[in-house]
């Protein structure tokens, strides 16, 4: 049976009691030796729950790690100056995996050299009004090496061509995002008709695909169009019976 640490005020008079975001995690600390460790942190709420940024206490660590939801899978890297946006929404019952894999022990180091041990603090932040910030201590092991492009540690926004192309009835079509927004996959004719919605909603930064079903459609040139916040882009697709 899995161990649950409720950081919210489960004790309290019943009086004063009041239903809000509420946080919990399967531990309160990790330990990263060779092969990392898993954390998973769960909405206890019926309330959204909003993961907003994980940040290291001390100045000179960097942590990469995997962080995986019911939707997407993306990778993700975190220091003490450096806390990208997270913007992780989690619905009631709802849960994230966070994958720590290795800690850079120096982020200003020009050479990489052997593992060291380390303990570290890191900071979960979220919109949870019972605890805000969660405390997870991190022991282990790591290296000493340097982020020389910041690039690498972040998507960018992409639009695959579809496979197969031509294609009949059915295309995958395949993009990435680089953080939470809302998304829009549509079909349309050469004459600028919308054809088929694919997808309209809000979606975490990650790697996705769907499937285009033409069953309905005559044969010819299509152009699928992605839309979200600051992007957007098209590829056109062949559809032959």
């Amino acid at each position: 049976m899995k161990k649950y640490y409720y950081f919210s005020l489960f004790f309290c008079f019943s009086f004063n009691l009041t239903w809000a975001q509420q946080i919990a995690v399967d531990k309160d600390s990790l330990k990263i030796f060779g092969r990392g460790d898993t954390l998973y942190v769960y909405n206890i709420d019926d309330s959204t729950l909003t993961i907003n940024s994980l940040y290291s206490v001390n100045p000179i660590y960097g942590y990469w790690l995997t962080i995986s939801t019911k939707d997407s899978s993306f990778p993700y890297y975190f220091a003490h100056n450096y806390k990208r946006p997270l913007e992780l929404k989690l619905r009631n019952n709802e849960a994230i995996k966070f994958i720590f894999e290795r800690v850079d022990l120096c982020t200003a180091c020009k050479r990489s050299s052997t593992n060291e041990y380390f303990r570290d603090t890191v900071k979960l932040i979220s919109n949870s009004k019972q605890n805000d910030t969660l405390l997870l201590f991190v022991e282990g092991d790591g290296i000493l090496s340097s982020i020389n492009n910041e690039n690498n540690l972040s998507f960018e926004y992409i639009l695959y061509q579809n496979y197969p192309n031509p294609f009949n009835p059915s295309t995958t079509i395949k993009y990435i995002i680089s953080k939470y927004s809302h998304v829009s996959l549509k079909v349309y004719d050469l004459l600028g008709r919308e054809v088929q919605t694919l997808v309209s909603e809000e979606k975490p930064a990650g790697k996705y695909q769907t499937i285009f079903n033409a069953t309905n459609l005559s044969s010819g040139v299509y152009i699928y169009v992605l839309r979200t916040e600051g992007y957007s882009a098209s590829r056109k697709l062949i559809l032959l019976k």
